[in-house]
């Protein structure tokens, strides 16, 4: 039996460390959101698969603090939002990816919660390794890309600011992930290994800043450097101590550190001031859903299908019209502290405030312990590693990345398990099951695994099946695509941006009924202009002139300087004999000036043009 749990313990061990390297590096071609999909059900597999392993032990022991409570709780907290708040989705249906991480959080604690200290700290070098590893990989293909030689993706990305954008999509997740993982790398230099291990890592550090550079993300520079100073101030203060008397010591270096890190960030600013703005006008926004749900906020999962509605209510101010040009739809408060606030309310933003300094207090308790000079170290690698993903959730919503908030919680886990190690303040939940017992606790755990992985099947296959529906519809192959999309509906029945893709297709074949069907289905959990649009032109040909009216208008509110709907609308406005609104929609679209002047635009004005002279035309020889 010992030789049976050393190869369980193993195992636990191994899924642990697969988990951190793989889950960063997966993406594909072959599924709706190829940079999110395949890391999803590949961290929900791992981690039930994991849970069903721990399961087969004999003895589990769950010791809890005050840091492994907060982390329920703010799980926990969103059960009873979920009855109070306008919901666009069920709970589950955006809060599953939440209840992996916890299990994530949970599942690294057990399996390390019976290990000496020692043999704790040899686990954490080992994924030390396998990040090192990890980095170098994703450094490596984001220069790829950078230089133009995606071989995963040879039609490349488009992106706003940067090629660089990794295994990520995101040019702003992909540098978060470097900055992030630096600090490792900084800890494998310094522990000395072999030449070779050396060489390899010296290599790995200096691709990962040329990356972390050509990302352009601002916030992981900024963050980076603060980790950086943080790391570091221990060694300085000790050697500047020899030097200068001891009371002005910390107060000269945090003042450097101060001026150097606001130096950086307003020159990270004027960089590209027109995306620091186009932040701002974000986190007005957020603040409208703030101020309107102090307590409970919109609920989980919901900024990006309520954005709209708040981003016209904002344009309803004529004041605001400087900001016509930032008009957009996002899903992310580009701040994880504005989007849990505007999600979860004052509570759920105490709560994750409440994490991170919980981290904060532990992990410098655990730090005045005597022990090595490594184990120190360790620790505040760890440490930076932490400050660096929560510096940079200031400004962007870094956690909405699957691997940086798997290392989030990670980081967590370690520093919950480690006080407990350092200090014993934990309370302690030891269950020795009966016979009986553990033979039902191995019965779950094979049916997590197998369920888990038929879910994963199933849900993957619908997720392939959508990807080719959007294929077969950008190639105009209108019948092969409403097909794809309507297998995919049977493994994805609840996606409203599913349902409105396969009614937008019957849109465009005709088929307008079905077309309205399903599109105002997809309102339930999803929100897009295009929805606005789509339905306009549908009831249009259905003749409810007012219906289309409402939606059209709707989309003009929420995007002003958007020109096609006021061409709708100038269509319908003939139609119903209203030639004076007619006029006055096509003249806003002649004299309008956009910001981006496009081939589509142009061609609106030139549409535009036309159609106003054959309607002067006509009235003159009425």
């Amino acid at each position: 039996m010992k030789k049976a749990d050393g190869i369980l313990s193993k195992a636990e061990i191994i899924l642990v460390l697969m988990i951190l390297g793989i889950t960063p590096l997966l993406f594909t071609r072959w599924m709706t959101y190829n940079f999110h999909t395949p890391k999803n059900l590949f961290f929900q597999l791992a981690v039930f698969t994991l849970t069903g392993i721990l399961l087969f032990r004999k003895e589990i022991t769950l010791r809890l603090n005050s840091l492994d409570y907060l982390v329920m709780l703010r799980f926990l907290w969103m059960i009873p939002l979920s009855l109070v708040t306008e919901r666009y989705s069920r709970l589950f249906d955006k809060g599953d990816l939440f209840l992996y991480l916890i299990l994530f959080y949970f599942a690294v604690q057990t399996v390390l919660s019976k290990r000496k200290t020692d043999e704790i700290f040899a686990f954490i070098k080992q994924g030390t390794k396998v990040l090192c590893v990890l980095c170098f990989l994703l450094s490596l293909y984001g220069l790829l890309q950078y230089a133009g030689w995606d071989m995963f993706h040879p039609g490349g990305y488009p992106s706003y600011e940067s090629k660089v954008s990794g295994t990520f999509g995101s040019a702003n997740s992909m540098g978060c992930f470097l900055a992030l993982l630096v600090p490792f790398l900084l800890y494998q230099l310094k522990s000395r290994p072999s030449k070779h291990i050396t060489a390899f890592t010296v290599i790995t550090l200096l691709l990962t800043l040329t990356a972390l550079i050509l990302t352009l993300s601002r916030g992981a520079w900024i963050s980076l450097l603060v980790g950086l100073s943080f790391l570091y101030f221990p060694g300085i203060f000790q050697h500047l101590k020899k030097k200068i008397p001891r009371q002005w010591i910390k107060a000269v270096l945090i003042c450097l550190m101060v001026v150097l890190i606001l130096l950086f960030s307003a020159g990270s600013f004027f960089l590209n001031t027109d995306s620091a703005m186009g932040r701002l006008f974000i986190w007005k926004i957020s603040g409208l859903m703030i101020a309107d749900h102090p307590l409970e906020g919109v609920g989980y999962g919901n900024y990006g299908t309520r954005y709209l509605q708040y981003q016209q209510q904002f344009f309803d101010n004529p004041e605001n019209a400087v900001y016509y040009d930032k008009a957009c739809h996002i899903r992310l408060a580009h701040s994880e502290f504005a989007h849990i606030t505007a999600e979860n309310g004052i509570i759920g933003l105490i709560l994750f405030a409440g994490l991170i300094l919980l981290f904060r207090i532990m992990s410098a308790k655990i730090n005045r312990k005597p022990d090595t000079t490594d184990k120190k170290l360790l620790i505040r690698i760890i440490q930076a590693s932490f400050l660096i993903i929560t510096l940079h959730a200031t400004v962007d919503s870094v956690l909405r990345t699957l691997p940086i908030s798997m290392m989030f919680y990670f980081e967590l886990a370690l520093i919950s398990l480690l006080y407990h190690k350092y200090m014993g303040k934990r309370s302690a939940l030891v269950l020795h099951p009966g016979k009986k017992i553990r033979a039902i606790m191995r019965l779950t755990g094979i049916f997590l695994i197998v369920w888990t992985l038929g879910y994963v099947i199933w849900t993957g296959t619908g997720y392939v099946y959508w990807k080719k529906g959007q294929v077969a519809v950008l190639n105009h192959r209108w019948q092969e695509g409403i097909d794809y999309y309507e297998k995919a509906t049977l493994y994805l029945p609840d996606k409203g941006e599913l349902r409105f893709h396969l009614g937008a297709a019957y849109a465009y074949t005709g088929e307008t009924q079905k077309a309205i069907d399903y599109i105002e289905g997809s309102r339930d959990n999803f929100n897009d202009k295009n929805i606005y649009l789509v339905l306009g032109q549908s009831y249009m040909q259905t003749e409810n002139y007012t219906r289309a009216e409402d939606h059209l208008i709707t989309v003009t509110e929420m995007f002003p300087q958007l020109l096609y709907p006021h061409l709708l609308l100038a269509e319908l406005y003939h139609k119903t004999g209203y030639l004076s609104k007619a006029i006055s929609e096509l003249r806003f679209i002649i004299e309008s000036e956009p910001k981006i002047i496009s081939d589509d635009v142009m061609t609106i004005k030139q549409n535009a043009l036309q159609y106003m002279n054959r309607l002067l035309e006509d009235i003159e020889n009425f």
